[in-house]
């Protein structure tokens, strides 16, 4: 999406995913990135971003996931889960703060810090219906 403020506010995203699978094996996969760029008011000024918690602008984000159910026998089967997620911001916008009332956006903000997050799931699970009688999760 555009709001036609030049580049600065141009965002993107792209997926795909992909499922298949028998009476033993499903899986799924799936990607998506995506890019935000600023947010721009009518006038053309950016919108103050949220120093507080991050903002979404100037945002990069990756996540993959995959997912597999395995039936081991009739009355057994595991489930596995796997997912990388990794948001990074790398904005140019910096807040100048003079006091509690002037506050202003100024380009040419450089951090060895950036808002982010960054991280792995692993998750497995085995289902038997019949252990000594009770089920088994």
């Amino acid at each position: 999406t555009s709001g036609f403020n030049s580049s600065d506010d141009f965002d993107y995203k792209v997926a795909q995913s992909v499922a298949g699978g028998n009476d033993i094996v499903k899986a799924r996969g799936s990607v998506v990135y995506s890019e935000t760029q600023g947010a721009f008011d009518g006038n053309g000024d950016i919108v103050t971003p949220d120093i507080s918690q991050g903002s979404l602008q100037y945002n990069s984000t990756l996540d993959v996931m995959g997912s597999a159910e395995i039936q081991i026998s009739d009355a057994s089967k595991l489930n596995l889960v796997a997912q990388y997620y990794d948001s990074q911001q790398d904005s140019p916008y910096g807040l100048y703060i003079v006091n509690s009332k002037f506050v202003d956006v100024r380009k040419g903000f450089d951090s060895d810090r950036e808002h982010g997050t960054e991280r792995v799931l692993l998750s497995a699970n085995y289902a038997h219906d019949n252990v000594f009688g009770h089920q088994l999760i």
